[in-house]
């Protein structure tokens, strides 16, 4: 039986493929590559040899390939060595009597042209057929093998016939022939392996049910091959499974799932599930208990049972890896190290955030003529002192500085009202609920009994880092579906993303200015993932994007615009109202995700989609439902949202799993230094170290500017060779020659006669309150308007400000144009008043259209859309922190700052709505300033007016924060009241 149709000679034998070379006079392994001959065929055997796969003979002259590698060689392989073809046959299974006898065997055979073949010999992978060779390949050589095995045992029982005919089914082709129409009806499902499908139940408590399947090997990102676990079943009957595997209280060896399909647990697997079964019928406390520590509990439960049964060196070691065979724990992200309560973190060292304590432009109540102002922090005892003066009886009650107001239900629903919109813009820790601008509210921030994704920090200590990951490399090659041609500065983002995920780095910050087209950028670094992905063969998993609500109608409109054929294919949004379609048939809305500590989504679903789309809220109060999805790639937009260190949002973001997260923000450090630290935290862990070294070094009265450059330094110059920057950061002025002109036009204005007394009067009351943040915020008010609107004529209402009668002769010179502008106003009371007094002055025939907090983002992309759709002249009025993010109107190239925040960022966010890709005309920029006729250059406006400029201009050179500190304010207190009243009156 033996072949030579080269120089080398085989002979098929029971231990594998005998091969030797040199004919009549055998050549020595050691030197059949220095002979000439078939060099390909000689490399294929050293391999083999090499790998373990051949061995060598005692003597060194012949080598013995064992059959299971013989199966693995591909037809090129099989050619070039000089062994017979492939065999090109149809698997025939072949079975005498019924699965449920004893004595069931199977057989096999072939089909070659509809026809079986007969005269078949097989001995490993080599057949011969009426005196002509083949070579038996995989999968084919296991499944014979396979049987023969079956057929060698002696299987009493119907759960062991089962499981090793449901394990042979599952290997064979899909062309395979299976006469037997009983066997060819039966679908077993061998349970090599299980996950657990987390749950709250009918009684909103924590449960459990197992998912059954198999490991396959797939590619992972490196190359290399993975062990991952794939469910057995379709929903339906995965649902089936749960249902009986919960309704006994022993288990099974097999369980029929419908359909004619059983479900068959390998002895490891049912040994695994015993401990599952037992956990699903203790208590809730019980219950919570086990998922918080799935591994040890099973991995307590096989080493029992193996000691119980004397198999010896069954535990320790070996009882682990049966674990990892048989339990699928891929839910998690490793730095989530368990389930628990959320604890409010203490940060003593961390410097404060500048801006939470300066107050609105109007805060207060209006008695007749008057405007009291209210301190924001007094507002929930003074709606108590009211309740108890209107319950004793009496008439009056005192507020603000001692002035006297009626004690009654209006006064009281005036100050209940005050308060409640003051909570609805500052909620504790900077967080908003998940869905408020949707209409759904699911979580009450106060709530201290939220089970949470506790997470491994780096606050005092660097708890968690991770090195850089081998990626299979050549992302580069892969073309991203985008139909719209980037830009050279885009284009070298992503190109810059690109190396990173070559380097194999976890994240990176694109902190490019407002306007510069991050978005597609990153839908186009999304897609050529994507792409690579498939190329590469490697596993496909979602994308996600984590967005503020009011982005979200704009990252699908941008990815409908920009993106060829279906792109990164359709967007499963997870947000709001369709959260609902998302949550799990079983669970229930008798408590939250939060609550529970269990997932209440369908985490199938959230896996199976192209890309998801959500909100930070969303992220933070279903993190246990987007926790337990591996996503590719991430894009958090607006990252800024997670600047604040140990809070509920923030560390919802650490505990996701996922390759690779992109930080895109235009404003990386707002507040402080430590804005910056946070989103770094959550690109690449570790990179700057712990926070309070980080605190310490950036954040101290020692820190200078130079240690701000040092900082920006680092971010955005390579660590080494291969790594590229941590961050990318450009402005609009530098890389877009396209951008028209923009015009700064400062108009100074001064104070008519009422506001100019009330300005003074303010400036004279310093001494008898001494409260600076009281008193600047009584001088920001006035230098807006003296009063609140009232009953006054629009007319008079407009002279009796500067800065409002500027406005509307600025917008009188736009009207003349013909163009369109944007209002940034902060006051509801001003942007109320505004709302009648544009139309009616200039005669608008559609009302004027607001986006401020109160405005969802569905319906504040809509506006934008309709006032970028009308005709003329036209004006829109923006609140600086709802308008100033991720809003594109470039209808308008004009832009008038009314009130101003303090922030210069957000300022120049708010001017980026217009001055940004996609505008052709010359943007205009008003900021009115009012100037008290006395104090002049003192004036509050002015003032401010410097520091930020001042603010600005550090902020653009190096990541310096552009909020004020406590020592700007107490300049700005000085300069504007101490100095200001020790000028002397001018001289006529």
């Amino acid at each position: 039986m033996g072949t030579q149709l080269t120089d080398l000679f085989f002979e098929p034998t029971p231990d594998g493929l005998f091969v030797q070379k040199g004919g009549d006079t055998p050549i020595p392994v050691s030197e059949w590559t220095s002979q000439g001959g078939a060099s390909l065929a000689t490399g294929v055997l050293m391999r083999l040899r090499d790998d373990g796969d051949a061995l060598e003979h005692t003597d060194g002259m012949s080598l013995m390939v064992a059959w299971c590698s013989v199966a693995l060689l591909t037809s090129n392989e099989l050619r070039c060595i000089g062994l017979p073809d492939a065999a090109p046959f149809t698997f025939e299974v072949i079975t005498n009597g019924s699965i449920h006898d004893d004595d069931f065997r199977i057989h096999y055979g072939f089909l070659g042209k509809g026809r079986r073949v007969l005269g078949v010999r097989r001995q490993g992978a080599w057949l011969r057929v009426g005196g002509q060779d083949y070579v038996l390949l995989e999968p084919l050589f296991s499944i014979a093998d396979a049987i023969d095995q079956f057929n060698q045992a002696d299987y009493r029982d119907l759960e062991s016939r089962m499981l090793r005919w449901g394990q042979i089914a599952e290997m064979l082709p899909d062309e395979t022939v299976v006469a037997d129409e009983n066997l060819r009806s039966l679908r077993i499902v061998v349970a090599s392996s299980f996950q657990l499908n987390p749950f709250a139940n009918e009684d909103g408590e924590p449960d459990f049910d197992p998912v059954v399947g198999r490991r396959e090997t797939q590619v992972t990102e490196t190359g290399e091959d993975e062990q991952m676990f794939v469910s057995a079943l379709p929903d339906a009957r995965q649902t089936d499974f749960a249902r009986r595997f919960r309704r006994l209280s022993l288990v099974k060896h097999r369980y029929a799932v419908g359909g004619g399909a059983f479900v068959v647990l390998t002895p490891d697997v049912e040994t695994a599930l015993v401990a599952v079964r037992r956990a699903q019928a203790g208590t809730a406390a019980e219950r919570r208990d086990f998922l918080q520590n799935v591994s040890g509990y099973l991995r307590g439960a096989l080493e029992t049972a193996r000691a119980q049964s004397g198999d010896e060196g069954s535990a320790g070691d070996g009882a682990e890896i049966d674990l990892d065979l048989v339990f699928s724990d891929e839910g998690l992200s490793e730095r989530v190290k368990g389930i628990g309560l959320w604890e409010e973190k203490l940060l003593p060292w961390i410097q404060r955030a500048a801006e939470p304590w300066l107050p609105p432009e109007a805060l207060g109540l209006r008695i007749g003529d008057r405007f009291v102002q209210l301190s924001e922090k007094d507002l929930p005892a003074l709606e108590e002192r009211i309740k108890v003066t209107i319950e004793r009886g009496d008439p009056t009650v005192a507020v603000g500085d001692g002035v006297v107001v009626p004690a009654d239900s209006a006064t009281l629903a005036a100050v209940g009202e005050l308060r409640r919109r003051v909570e609805s813009t500052r909620r504790p820790g900077g967080e908003q609920r998940s869905g408020e601008e949707d209409g759904e509210v699911e979580l009450d921030e106060r709530d201290t009994d939220d089970q949470v994704l506790l997470v491994i920090d780096n606050l005092e200590t660097v708890g968690f880092s991770r090195e850089r990951r081998r990626r299979k490399p050549g992302i580069t090659a892969a073309i991203p579906a985008v139909s719209t041609r980037l830009l050279p500065h885009q284009e070298e983002a992503l190109g810059w993303l690109h190396r990173h995920w070559d380097a194999g780095s976890w994240g990176a910050l694109l902190a490019d200015d407002m306007g510069l087209g991050k978005t597609l950028a990153a839908l186009a670094f999304l897609s050529s993932v994507q792409t690579h992905v498939l190329e590469q063969g490697m596993t496909p998993r979602p994308m996600l994007v984590v967005a503020p609500t009011g982005l979200l109608r704009n990252w699908q409109d941008e990815h409908a615009k920009h993106m060829a054929g279906a792109g990164l294919g359709v967007v499963l949004e997870a947000h709001g109202r369709a959260l609902r379609s998302l949550r799990q048939p079983i669970s229930v809305r008798r408590g939250t995700e939060l609550a529970l500590g269990q997932p209440l989504l369908d985490i199938q679903v959230l896996a199976a989609a192209g890309w998801v789309l959500t909100t930070y809220e969303t992220l933070r109060d279903y993190q246990h439902s987007f926790g337990r999805v591996r996503w590719r790639a991430a894009v958090f937009d607006e990252a800024q949202k997670i600047k604040n260190p140990g809070i509920r949002l923030t560390e919802a973001a650490l505990a996701m799993d996922i390759d690779f997260a992109l930080l895109m923000t235009g404003t990386p450090v707002e507040n402080r230094p430590a804005d910056i630290w946070s989103i770094l935290d959550r690109a690449e862990p570790g990179s700057f170290g712990n926070l309070k070294d980080f605190s310490a070094r950036y954040e101290s009265d020692t820190g200078t500017a130079s240690t701000l450059v040092d900082l920006q330094r680092a971010l955005t110059q390579p660590s080494a060779p291969e790594t590229p920057a941590l961050m990318l950061r450009r402005l609009k002025e530098d890389h877009i020659a396209t951008l028209p002109e923009k015009r700064l036009h400062r108009r100074v204005v001064e104070m008519p006669p009422l506001q100019a007394a009330k300005y003074s009067e303010a400036v004279l009351d310093r001494q008898r309150d001494g409260r600076v943040l009281q008193a600047l915020h009584r001088l920001r008010s006035i230098s807006l308007h003296p009063l609140p609107p009232g009953d006054a004529g629009l007319g008079q209402y407009i002279r009796e400000s500067a800065r409002l009668a500027e406005t509307f002769a600025i917008l009188g010179e736009v009207a003349r144009r013909g163009d369109k502008a944007l209002l940034f106003v902060e006051s509801r009371e001003m942007q109320n008043f505004l709302i009648v007094a544009l139309r009616r002055r200039f005669q608008l025939p559609d009302d004027v259209l607001v986006i401020n907090g109160a405005v969802s983002g569905r319906t504040r992309k809509a506006r934008v859309d309709v006032f970028q759709e009308r005709r003329g002249f036209d004006v829109m009025i923006l609140s600086p922190r709802a308008g100033g993010v991720g809003l594109t109107v470039t209808a308008a190239n004009h832009v008038i700052h009314l009130s101003r925040w303090w922030n210069p960022a957000v300022e120049d966010q708010c001017t980026d709505r217009v001055f940004r890709i996609g505008q052709q005309r010359t943007v205009h920029v008003y900021v009115p300033l009012a100037r008290h006729p006395r104090f002049g250059d003192y004036s509050f406006d002015l003032k401010l007016d410097s520091l930020m400029e001042r603010k600005r201009a550090m902020n653009r050179r190096v990541l310096a924060p552009a909020a004020a500190t406590g020592g700007d304010v107490q300049e700005l207190y000085r300069s504007t009241m101490t100095e200001a009243s020790e000028e002397p009156l001018p001289v006529a």
